[in-house]
């Protein structure tokens, strides 16, 4: 009888949070274009909740308590925005957010040789973010660059035509001559941000 009446008395517990429980959802876009941005990392302090905004610029996060929290988005090249958000009654909070770019918040990042290790520490304890991409990421895979480009967070490339033609780059929401190609310093971009796969050594 006892562990009837506590399991009745947990459900009913269960039901009342998942009542209060709020839902906060919104989009990231840039200021001057109003273009959403996909890959923005969107934070909820109070919570340490983290997420990436989708293709659109969109996020969700589920069952949040009711409360008041900050809301930070931050996304390469732009000047980070915090938001205070209160939850409450509503099932869902909606908000928006507009980033303007940073120009400072940019470094130059020089990609080395695998052996310069060195180098390769000095850039990622600068705060720039940094991937690096060894010859281990191939090995044994049958795995083109192309391939390996592409499962990295927030890089896609785009196929401008048919195989062996030319791509473009899209680094978090950034393409064409936003994004630069370098190899041993000459640069493989032609004017409109594309660049042949095949040029990469």
């Amino acid at each position: 009888m006892n562990r009837k009446i506590l399991f009745i008395f947990g459900t009913l517990l269960c039901s009342i949070i998942a009542m209060q429980a709020q839902s906060l959802s919104g989009t990231v876009y840039r200021d001057d274009s109003k273009e959403t941005l996909g890959g923005a990392q969107v934070t909820v302090s109070d919570i340490r909740k983290t997420t990436l905004t989708d293709s659109e610029g969109i996020f969700l996060f589920s069952h949040i308590p009711e409360g008041t929290y900050e809301v930070s988005v931050s996304y390469i090249g732009m000047t980070p925005q915090t938001k205070t958000v209160t939850l409450s009654g509503k099932s869902t909070e909606r908000i928006s957010f507009y980033l303007t770019e940073d120009a400072q918040s940019l470094s130059e990042i020089t990609v080395t040789a695998p052996g310069d290790r060195k180098e390769v520490k000095e850039i990622k304890r600068s705060g720039v973010p940094v991937t690096v991409i060894d010859g281990s990421s191939f090995s044994g895979r049958g795995t083109s660059i192309e391939d390996v480009l592409n499962h990295q967070v927030g890089v896609k490339l785009r196929n401008t035509g048919g195989v062996g033609d030319e791509s473009k780059v899209n680094v978090r929401g950034l393409e064409g001559n936003r994004v630069q190609i370098y190899v041993n310093g000459m640069p493989l971009n032609t004017p409109d941000g594309s660049f042949s796969i095949n040029d990469l050594p």
